[in-house]
Order: C-alpha cells, then sequence, then structure tokens
C-alpha cells in the first residue's frame, strides 16, 4: 500500500478550509479504515473533534486512509480502534487532518483550533486505553453520579435522608454534617450503606456543582477509597492532564466526553466531580498520593470557567496560569493559548510559525515584549525562570517555560516544591498576572497581594535585539550585606519550623530588638515553631471535626497541652539567648519597630490573615506577636492556612539584610553585593546584580516598606538613584 500523500488546501487567512476524516465501520481486529475530505470549517457541517495526547511519536503504526497507508501513534490507533462504531464517524483529528511535513499548513491551521472545537458537534477527549485502575475510578465516579430512584428505599431510608438535609439547612450547612450525623443516620454496616446510597440520586446539582454534605458521606465508605486512590494515581496522571492544547479545546467545546479505554463520561460531570473531590480531601483524612496531574486539571478547570462565563484574558494571564502544562514543541505554549486570549488578533508578530529558524526563544521574547506593549508592565520578567541559565546561555528577564514545571511535595501536598535549580517566581509573592486571572474567574487565592512598589508607573524600556538586551529604568534602593540560609523540603529546619538560622542572621545584625511591649525578635521566631507544630498536629484530627463547631485550639486538649509545654522549653531558651544578646530597642528604617518588621517580612505583611487579603491588621499581628493565637483567638482552620502560608512564604528562599537595615525574602541565586532596585512598571522590587557592563535580572524580592512606592518617595528625596539598567 501507497504512502498517503496530502492533497494541498488554502493557507489564506479566514477561508476556513480544513480537512475531516472518515473513520469507517469495522470488527475489532480489522484494519482502521478512513477517508478523508476538504471542507470549509464556515460552512454547516456535522463533526466530532478528537482531544488527545500523541503518545510517543516513534513508536507507531498503519492505518488505510483513501486507500493509502499512513503512520499513527499507537495512542491514535486505540483511539480510532474504541471510537469505530457501527455506522461512519466523521471527525477531526490533528495527526490525520493536517499534514504535519507542511509547516506553513501546521501554522495556518492552528489559528483556527478554536473555530473548530467551537463548531464541533462534540469534543472527545481520549485518556488512553483502560486499566484495572481507571476502571475503579470512572466506576467510583459513576456511583457518585447516579440517576436511579431509590424505589426500595423509600420507606426509613427516606426519611433519614430527608431529616438530614432539614438539619443540615437549620443548623447552618456543612459544619453541621460530619461524623456525628454520619453514624446517626447511616447506623448500617459500611457495605450496605455503599449499596443504599450508590443507588442514590445523582450527587450533582442543577448547576453542576456537587451536593458537598452528602459527597462526603459517600467518599467514606470503604468501597470508595479505592476509586479515589485511582482517580489521582492513574486517571488524572495521563498525559492529556498536562497537555497544553488540551485547555482551548475542552474550553470551547459544546460538549465533551471523557474516554478512558471503554469507560465513558461527560465533561461536566468529571469536571465538577473532580473538583468537589479534591477540595473533599483533607476531611477524608487519608493518603492519597497527588501527582502535578490534578494541579494541572484545577488549572485547566478554572481557565474553562472563565471561558464558559464569557470573559477573556490577556495572552500573558493564561501563559502564567498553565505553568503546569505541557507540549511537544516548546513554542505551542504559546501558540495554544492564542485562540483564547484577547488583543492577540492584531498582533502579526505572534502569528505561530513553525517553521526551524523560529526559536522557543524568539516566541518567548516575543510574547514578553506583547506583554510590555498591551500590558504597560514589566511583570512578566518575573516568571520562572532557571538559576543554570543565569550564566549567559539565556537572558535573565525572559521566561522559559519550556522546562519542566515543579513538583510536590510529598511532606506537604498544599505546597509547590520547585526544584533546586529553580527559581519559581509565581509561587511566592506579587504574582500579579495569576491573581489578575483568578479575581476574573472568582477565585479567592492566599496570595491575592496587591503591591505597588513602582506606585504604577509605566516601564520607561526598550528591548535591543541585537545583542538581546532589556533597557529599563529603576531606582536602585540599597544592596544585600548578609543572608539568611534558605530552607529546603528535605530539611528538619523547615518542616520542624526551626527559624534559628534566620534569627541568628537578625541578631548578628540587628541585635536583639524589642518593641513597646518587651517583645523581641526571638518571641517571633517561637511564635513561628508553635504556629508549625500546631498546624501538623491539627493535620491529624479529621477534618470533619473540625468543621463541625469552627473549633479552637482550646477545644483540642492535647495540642493546647503540646503547646505549653513547648512554649515553656522556648521561653527557657530566649533566657539564655538573652545573656548573650541583651534586649534593645531600635526602629526600622522604614518605620515601626524591627521586631514588627521581621514578622510582617516572614508574612509577606499578612500576618494571621485569613482572607487572603493583601495587608493582615493590625489587630492579627498582635494576635500573632503575643501568642493570644494559641488561646483561642483562631479556628483551627486559620491555624493550618496561616502555617501552609508561612512555608510557601520561607521555602527556597533567602532572608534578605541590606546596608541600609532593609528586611526581605529574595531567591536562592542572591548574593552578597546583589543590589535590590525598584524598575519602572513593576509591581514589586528586584534583586539584580552587575556583571561586567550589563546586569542579570536574578529574581523578585519581598522587601518590608518598599513594596508600595517608598522608593519613589526616597528617589524624590535624594536617598535613592534612578538608573538605566541594561539586562541581558
Amino acid at each position: 500500500m501507497q504512502p498517503f500523500k496530502y492533497t494541498p488546501i488554502s493557507l489564506e487567512r479566514g477561508c476556513g478550509e480544513t480537512r475531516l476524516v472518515t473513520i469507517h465501520p469495522g470488527h475489532w481486529t480489522d484494519r482502521i479504515s478512513c477517508t478523508i475530505a476538504t471542507v470549509c470549517i464556515h460552512d454547516p457541517v456535522s463533526f466530532q473533534a478528537l482531544s488527545y495526547a500523541w503518545g510517543q511519536r516513534e513508536i507507531t503504526t498503519e492505518i488505510s486512509l483513501d486507500d493509502s497507508s499512513l503512520s499513527v501513534t499507537t495512542n491514535l490507533e486505540a483511539a480510532l480502534r474504541h471510537l469505530r462504531q457501527d455506522v461512519p464517524r466523521v471527525m477531526w483529528i490533528d495527526a490525520i487532518c493536517i499534514d504535519q511535513r507542511n509547516l506553513d499548513e501546521r501554522s495556518s491551521q492552528v489559528l483556527m483550533m478554536r473555530d473548530i472545537y467551537e463548531k464541533a458537534d462534540k469534543t472527545i477527549v481520549w485518556l488512553g486505553e483502560g486499566t484495572s485502575q481507571s476502571r475503579a475510578a470512572y466506576k467510583l465516579m459513576r456511583d457518585l453520579t447516579h440517576d436511579d430512584e431509590l424505589s426500595e428505599y423509600d420507606g426509613p431510608m427516606r426519611k433519614s435522608w430527608n431529616k438530614l438535609k432539614l438539619a443540615y439547612a437549620r443548623k447552618g450547612g456543612e459544619r453541621f454534617v460530619g461524623e456525628f450525623a454520619y453514624r446517626a443516620v447511616f447506623s448500617l454496616d459500611p457495605f450496605r450503606m455503599n449499596r443504599i446510597l450508590t443507588r442514590d440520586d445523582s450527587l450533582l446539582e442543577k448547576d453542576g456543582t456537587c451536593d458537598s454534605p452528602r459527597l462526603r458521606m459517600k467518599l467514606r465508605i470503604p468501597t470508595s477509597r479505592e476509586g479515589i486512590r485511582a482517580l489521582f494515581s492513574d486517571v488524572t496522571e495521563r498525559s492529556w492532564f498536562r497537555r497544553i492544547w488540551a485547555v482551548q479545546e475542552i474550553a470551547v467545546s459544546k460538549d465533551a466526553l471523557i474516554v478512558c479505554g471503554h469507560d465513558v463520561i461527560t465533561w461536566p460531570k468529571f469536571s465538577s466531580l473532580l473538583y468537589a473531590v479534591l477540595g473533599e480531601m483533607d476531611a477524608l483524612n487519608f493518603d492519597v498520593t497527588f501527582g502535578d496531574g490534578a494541579d494541572a486539571f484545577v488549572e485547566r478547570f478554572r481557565i474553562c470557567k472563565l471561558v464558559s462565563a464569557g470573559l477573556k484574558a490577556s495572552l500573558p494571564v493564561l501563559v502564567a496560569n498553565t505553568r503546569l502544562l505541557r507540549s511537544t514543541d516548546a513554542r505551542d505554549i504559546v501558540y495554544a493559548l492564542l485562540g483564547l486570549a484577547c488583543n492577540v488578533s492584531n498582533d502579526v508578530s505572534l502569528s505561530p510559525t513553525y517553521s526551524p529558524s523560529t526559536s522557543r526563544l524568539h516566541v518567548y521574547r516575543t510574547l514578553v515584549e506583547h506583554a510590555i506593549r498591551v500590558e504597560q508592565r514589566l511583570d512578566i520578567i518575573c516568571l520562572r525562570r532557571r538559576y543554570d541559565q543565569l550564566g549567559g546561555s539565556w537572558p535573565s528577564w525572559i521566561p522559559d517555560w519550556s522546562a519542566p514545571p515543579p513538583v510536590l511535595s510529598k511532606l506537604d501536598p498544599y505546597l509547590e516544591q520547585p526544584k533546586d535549580d529553580w527559581i519559581e517566581g509565581s509561587s511566592l509573592l506579587n504574582s500579579p498576572l495569576i491573581d489578575r486571572y483568578r479575581a476574573l474567574s472568582g477565585h479567592e487565592t492566599t496570595h491575592s497581594y496587591n503591591w505597588s512598589a513602582d506606585k504604577g508607573t509605566l516601564p520607561a524600556c526598550q528591548i535591543s535585539l541585537s545583542p538581546l538586551i532589556l533597557k529599563a529604568v529603576g531606582v536602585s534602593v540599597d544592596v544585600i550585606c548578609d543572608l539568611g540560609e534558605p530552607f529546603y523540603f528535605e530539611t528538619k529546619q523547615w518542616s520542624g519550623g526551626d527559624m534559628s538560622a534566620w534569627e541568628e542572621v537578625f541578631l548578628r545584625n540587628f541585635g536583639n530588638c524589642k518593641d513597646d511591649d518587651g517583645i523581641t525578635v526571638i518571641n517571633v521566631s517561637d511564635e513561628c515553631l508553635l504556629l508549625r507544630k500546631a498546624a501538623r498536629a491539627i493535620g491529624l484530627i479529621h477534618g470533619s471535626k473540625r468543621r463541625r463547631v469552627n473549633a479552637r485550639l482550646t477545644h483540642v486538649p492535647s495540642i493546647h497541652r503540646m503547646l505549653s509545654r513547648t512554649a515553656l522549653r522556648r521561653r527557657m531558651r530566649r533566657a539564655q539567648l538573652q545573656k548573650i544578646y541583651p534586649a534593645r530597642m531600635d526602629a526600622y528604617v522604614g518605620g515601626g519597630s524591627m521586631v514588627e518588621a521581621y514578622a510582617r517580612t516572614l508574612f509577606l505583611d499578612n500576618v494571621l490573615s485569613c482572607k487572603g487579603s493583601s495587608r493582615g491588621t493590625r489587630e492579627e499581628y498582635d494576635l500573632f506577636r503575643t501568642g493570644r493565637w494559641r488561646e483561642g483567638a483562631l479556628s483551627l482552620d486559620t491555624v493550618v492556612f496561616n502555617d501552609r502560608k508561612l512555608g510557601v512564604n520561607i521555602i527556597h528562599r533567602h532572608l534578605i539584610v541590606s546596608r541600609k537595615g532593609y528586611l526581605g525574602l529574595g531567591p536562592v541565586p542572591a548574593q552578597k553585593g546583589d543590589q535590590i532596585c525598584v524598575l519602572l512598571g513593576c509591581s514589586v522590587p528586584v534583586v539584580i546584580r552587575k556583571v561586567e557592563d550589563c546586569h542579570i535580572l536574578i529574581g523578585e524580592c519581598y522587601i518590608h516598606k518598599l513594596m508600595d512606592g517608598q522608593a519613589l518617595d526616597l528617589l524624590a528625596k535624594g536617598d535613592a538613584v534612578k538608573e538605566e539598567f541594561h539586562f541581558r
């Protein structure tokens, strides 16, 4: 059989010409036989679109296409075999409908992707062949969305369920439905209860949300645990969940089916259930291994909500929010999102080009230029870079999105664990692009900081191509004179909350400073340790007990006693240190006490806040420094929330001390002698380094009392210098 040869199609922009493939009927073992036809996507045509991961490109098999032979990946061949019906099935499949060897055609068809998936009657998401684990996961999802009537249980069981719903409404919702209600209403053996619950009506409401109390009760059934583990260890770890193209394909589809082997579920049911189960994992209180596939799903789910609400985000915002997703071609990190982004249709520089002369560096530089021009901000240069690229192999001011994403910590699934060679700028402070997107999608984030170190000034910058240099005007504020060693996940210092290393740096530079109430920096370190210990002890308590009465630490005697004993030991330690470092009262260079500056730096000026606000109030700070948070002032969930916030802030970050006395948090590659500056048009300060006649951008940083435009005030007073920096 001769190799298939494509007939050229029109590449004129806007003509809408593409190809559709028809999968012909056949027995399971028959060779896949298809025909292909050229159509205009703007004409009335009925077809379905396939969304899938190609798989290993070097492992292929042959199918029949127009009586010729075409090589496809084994994963695509498996999808075609499962999707083949008793009648011809018309589909759009990128690997078949696009001549992959024609680079001009690939570039042209990329611009039509959104139209294709919008016009398709249905999108079929192919996850791959089924396994025993995937079948268990799909069985769980079918059980959770069962539509059968409770005909044989209309008696006591139905009455009990109605009583529970009535009590739930009267008692204020989710806090009531805990273990007590679970045992009181369903005083049956777990396996009989499983049979009853799986015959109940669907947990999904009309708006697609889940009935959270009932979901939690169903998930606690022992037989559900296998399905939950399979969902996260098998299904969400499939390659499709990390595929960047899948974001657009699923977001614009009219209807979608998630297919894994012979199992099928609709996208609305799948996404709502998975999102709800993720939200209930803390309450279920049993070990589940999470990969980054679950996080990638959350990113995709939020973007789908944004698109379905008719909202559009800029291209920089979308790229920042899909940093966990991957593509075979590094340029597709940008190209795959063009159809969802606003303000790109008239930007010719962003038109997809797959020619060998168009490198990923060219594409990413074009994105940075677009962001600066459209957003009128320099914030994009603060996103992810790599340490090994700071030596000159890659421009320090252009984020490289092609490299692998950070992995999750096995110690705490809520925290990102960047590898040692990473600067993960978007995981620490400002993250202006990510916050802007999440505000659009109605999502409240724990990192909703609203810094304005530049007072909202417009960037004064220019990009030269030969050599590739970013010229940017900024204010040079100070120089780093000392650094506290960064915390790493593998160390006991971080997991145990031991802040003594940073405490020593502070004492070495400033002494044992105290505030007006006699609270010293040593007290702050002790409260950090107690917060971490309390959160880990709370983590051993079943989530439903924590939520039921909005419990405080004083409601859990064992934890309260543990904290009291630890506080007593720390008091003895403070007494010994105060002999070496007598207490002294010094003011911070930016105003306020040194103790308050240290505490607020560790929490990014958001001490003990439980609402993700940009600043912690004075009352919240007082709760922390005095230790009154341990006496019932905070709920258990708020304690855990702030522990996670503290952990995210300090992990893989230096404590920075400057010559003038500023305190801050900065990236791991920072060194003594590096400059702290505020670039016009950049929301946060940055650490830069002079190298020969240029500078390199080390990374963003938090500098206490420089986050709200104080650098420009210093410039007006003559206490800082405006410079033009040349970044390579």
